[in-house]
């Protein structure tokens, strides 16, 4: 009996034990978890704290951008006073506005900053000025393409690239928004690449319809062949293409809705601020030898092809490219002349963004 009393003690006394243990155990797993846990929340803190700094960062950099593109949309020719862009501290953070110019090319570089965390956002804007065009002798919204003889005695400007070769020169400036590529002995006096994209000029053509006088409006296809042509307020209107072969004297405008194809001789004298050629939809293709007395030869749909002498005093503006060929020959001399019907749109006249990278 006392055997068995005894057996019983040790078994519960083991048990005590056991118990013991697995309290002791669970004290143990419950206090890592905890601190885990505490870790865990810490972190997450942390994390959330930080990821709040970087939210508002960001909108401190676009509050720099915004009030430094108001600046330069109010006056363009801030950009380069860096007073004006000095950091300004707040009372969550700050924000510093570098504005960077390389080539022509304007960059507002805004950094918003709260605590250790940044945020930068980079903005590239341009003076969308229509009139800045007309300062170029030649203007391409593609390539200017030079591949035969040429002497260009103005700067020119493509939106894409410049391409010489042959036996030509740019007596100016030639400027692209890529490259301007050249194939010896061809050669610009100055060449400047990686400029901002111009805005391509539109015109009114309803402008020169309502100008023209019903007797030198035509409402189809024609060829103009050994004639003098002198409209009685210096503009021939025609809608469709237009040929000019033999000898041409032309007294003011030829404007067409198609292509105008010039074969034969053309002179032109220059009347009031008109343009010389103008095509609406089509292309101006020089075949023959033309003299611009004054004026601008303009494509507004397509090419200028030049593929033989021309020589004027204006612009020749194409929207999509300009092309010299063959035995093509330009004599050119740059007009402060910017004729009639210019559209101005309020957005070809202001500050406008061409890139906007977080």
């Amino acid at each position: 009996m006392k055997y068995r009393r005894s057996m019983l003690n040790l078994k519960w006394n083991d048990c005590q034990g056991s118990v013991l243990t697995l309290v002791i155990l669970m004290s143990v797993i419950i206090s890592l978890l905890a601190s885990s846990l505490s870790e865990f929340v810490h972190q997450e803190s942390l994390i959330g704290a930080k990821d709040e700094n970087r939210i508002k960062a960001f909108f401190l950099a676009e509050a720099g951008a915004a009030e430094a593109y108001g600046l330069l949309k109010e006056d363009f020719t801030q950009k380069d006073d860096p007073a004006l862009f000095l950091q300004v501290n707040l009372r969550d953070g700050a924000y510093d506005v570098d504005i960077l110019q390389t080539q022509g090319r304007v960059l507002i570089q805004s950094t918003g900053m709260v605590g250790s965390v940044s945020e930068t956002i980079k903005m590239e804007i341009a003076f969308d000025n229509v009139y800045e065009v007309f300062d170029y002798g030649v203007f391409s919204n593609n390539d200017i393409d030079v591949i035969g003889s040429s002497l260009i005695d103005s700067d020119v400007h493509s939106n894409t690239a410049v391409n010489l070769q042959g036996i030509t020169f740019i007596n100016g400036t030639a400027s692209t928004v890529g490259n301007v590529n050249i194939v010896p002995p061809s050669g610009a006096a100055t060449i400047v690449e990686g400029v901002y994209r111009k805005t391509f000029p539109k015109f009114d053509f309803n402008t020169y319809y309502n100008l023209a006088d019903p007797a030198d409006r035509y409402t189809t296809n024609i060829v103009f062949d050994n004639v003098n042509l002198i409209p009685v307020n210096g503009i021939v209107y025609v809608d469709g293409d237009v040929t000019v072969s033999g000898v041409v004297n032309l007294t003011g405008a030829l404007i067409a809705t198609g292509t105008i194809t010039v074969s034969g001789t053309l002179t032109q004298t220059g009347y009031l601020n008109h343009p010389a050629l103008m095509s609406r939809d089509g292309d101006v293709v020089l075949n023959g030898s033309v003299q611009i007395g004054e004026g601008i030869i303009y494509a507004g749909g397509d090419d200028v092809e030049i593929q033989n002498t021309l020589i004027i005093l204006g612009n020749v503006i194409a929207f999509d490219q300009v092309r010299v060929t063959g035995l093509g020959t330009v004599q050119q001399t740059q007009s402060s002349q910017i004729p009639l019907g210019l559209v101005l749109e309020e957005s070809l006249d202001g500050l406008r963004m061409l890139t906007y990278h977080e």
